[in-house]
């Protein structure tokens, strides 16, 4: 027998196995019930997420939410500066299996959970494979669900205890049950546990059924979540504002940041859902949930544009409204009979970009620049120049990323002009004093510069013998003798505790210094204060009598002014005593 013959017979037998495969899953598929199709379809999404979460660098948050629990002197605690602590515990679980993977495998298993509980809390009582398909299928089109879906962000719990508390809403307005009113206090207790916006939707469900405040269960329940979320409060200890003033084009981001991770492909679907009015032989059950529904959905936009009016918001705070108008468009869709053809088309155009979109940040070409890419090519770049030297950078992240892409001694430094960060109540850098460290300097003429291999720079000093500052604080002694500024020049008493455990004494010329910053909207302007050497006695606090003169060309109005640290000549001011001042005319 020739060769050909013998391929092509093999060919033949080939062909037949798969033709009998394809008949095989077919008739499987066909068997399956529409529960079974979901589960099948999710599990395959949570394959491609574990894939992706393998493959992909950390996000700049990530890694600090992984800092937070599990690096230096890291811990679990009831909340961090700027979050409540979910995040944190869910990182911590699984870290220690290692790489990404480990420190996105708990908030990424959250996302088949919650999409297959809002199933279970939306299904017809008589669902089909296709009402079921359609459900993935409308997932899987959603950028805020591809995005959120292997993230170690706060916004997987949110999304998941959201979904939570919706499915026991749910059950709550069938029967009010001692025992569902518990669970639902036990989930609006995680939920603010997860996010603060969480408490959005708590708030929107409850106002869109007033004839749920009669029940005594109802209040039952917000008395176990407050019981349960009491010791976050007792820690939360801090306030932080970001507003900035209003700007027209903060309300417009509201809508365009809604349209973006609810997919623009599909407005004209939801505007249907959300305005279509109820049909007159739908049950109460179905309306009372829809009605929900819209008021989560326009509730939280309303909210935030709203809080636009001072501030800009950002898009992951939209997730609630995305929640809702899933429900809403997933009912729509159901129920009524409307074109496929454009539907059809969104749905596997989204599917295909989002396909293609994953497996080219996978694969990580050169020319891809952001946070994700190149993250462990430079740090160790970092770690290189350093040697055996601790590094203290001055962003929350880069600290975060250097550790945990290296595993080398780091810290952050809080800088004036960024927001605080946990960082700022932490004391890594105290084991760093008296030796000699690398310190990150930016605009600096002192500074040397490092080109990263992603094209960006580190510019930085050598710090021959370190001081660590970043616990030291600062207090105007009389707020109010600064409080309106009517010469150009002007003593100030600073109180200054040294919470260390040896005295900070600066004397030399290079050295820690006292200076003022004048802040007019996101502008600097900063003046060094006259003072006598400086001397911290440890675990004390010492009065500080500064002389400072208001820059030249200084306009008259409001401002914030802030006295600051620096440890060293050219560092940017880590530590600050803020006042909100006025500059008058005499």
């Amino acid at each position: 027998m020739s060769d050909s013959s013998c391929d092509n017979k093999l060919l033949v037998v080939l062909s037949s196995s798969i033709a009998d495969i394809e008949r095989t899953l077919r008739s499987r598929l066909r068997t399956l019930s529409p529960d079974g199709l979901l589960l099948l379809l999710l599990g395959a999404w949570t394959l491609l997420n574990i894939v992706q979460a393998a493959l992909t660098g950390l996000a700049n948050d990530e890694a600090y939410y992984w800092a937070w629990a599990c690096y230096g002197d890291g811990r679990l605690d009831w909340g961090y500066y700027d979050h409540p602590p979910m995040v944190a515990l869910l990182v911590w679980l699984t870290a220690p299996l290692g790489g990404t993977l480990g420190v996105r495998l708990a908030t990424l298993l959250l996302q088949p959970l919650y999409l297959w509980l809002f199933w279970r809390t939306l299904r017809p009582d008589h669902a089909t494979r296709r009402q079921a398909l359609l459900y993935a299928a409308l997932c899987f089109a959603l950028p805020a669900l591809q995005l959120y879906g292997f993230l170690a962000l706060p916004d997987a719990p949110l999304m998941f205890f959201s979904v939570l508390f919706l499915y026991l809403y749910k059950r709550f307005l069938q029967r009010q049950t001692t025992a569902t009113a518990l669970l639902m206090g036990v989930s609006m207790a995680l939920l603010a546990y997860s996010k603060y916006h969480g408490a959005l939707v708590v708030a929107f469900a409850l106002l869109s059924n007033p004839r749920l405040w009669r029940s005594w269960r109802l209040y039952m329940a917000g008395g176990v979540a407050l019981l349960l979320f009491l010791p976050h409060l007792v820690w939360q200890y801090h306030l932080s504002s970001r507003h900035k003033g209003f700007e027209i084009a903060n309300p417009l981001m509201v809508f365009v940041n809604l349209i973006l991770i609810a997919n623009p492909l599909l407005v004209w679907h939801y505007t249907r859902a959300l305005f279509r009015r109820p049909s007159p032989h739908s049950n109460t059950l179905r309306d009372d949930y829809l009605r929900t529904m819209r008021w989560i959905a326009c509730g939280v936009v309303l909210f935030f544009l709203v809080a636009s009016l001072r501030g800009s918001t950002q898009a992951q705070w939209l997730l609630p409204a995305v929640i809702a108008l899933i429900a809403l468009l997933a009912d729509y869709l159901w129920h009524n009979d409307i074109p496929r053809r454009y539907l059809t088309a969104a749905l596997c155009t989204s599917a295909v970009l989002f396909i293609v979109a994953r497996i080219v940040t996978m694969a990580a070409p050169d020319w891809l620049k952001g946070e994700f890419w190149h993250n462990e090519e430079k740090y160790k770049q970092i770690a290189t120049l350093a040697a055996d030297r601790p590094v203290v950078f001055t962003g929350y992240s880069s600290a975060a990323k250097y550790a945990f892409y290296t595993g080398k001694a780091c810290s952050s430094t809080p800088v004036f002009y960024d927001h605080p960060s946990q960082w700022t109540f932490r004391n890594d850098d105290a084991s760093f004093y008296g030796h000699e460290v690398v310190v990150e300097q930016s605009e600096c003429s002192l500074s040397d510069t490092l080109v990263l291999c992603d094209g960006t720079t580190f510019e930085y000093r050598l710090a021959p013998w370190y001081r660590p500052t970043s616990m030291v604080r600062l207090a105007a002694v009389a707020p109010q003798s600064v409080a309106q500024l009517t010469d150009t020049a002007f003593d100030v008493q600073l109180a200054c505790y040294n919470p260390y455990p040896y005295d900070l004494d600066y004397n030399d010329a290079d050295s820690l210094r006292l200076t003022a910053i004048f802040r007019i909207s996101q502008r600097q302007q900063p003046t060094s204060l006259s003072t006598t050497p400086l001397h911290l006695t440890a675990g004390d606090t010492t009065i500080v009598t500064a002389h400072f003169v208001v820059p030249h060309g200084m306009p008259y109005g409001t401002f914030e002014l802030g006295f600051c640290l620096q440890p060293l000549v050219g560092w940017p001011p880590t530590q600050s005593a803020m006042l909100k001042a006025e500059y008058l005319r005499k």
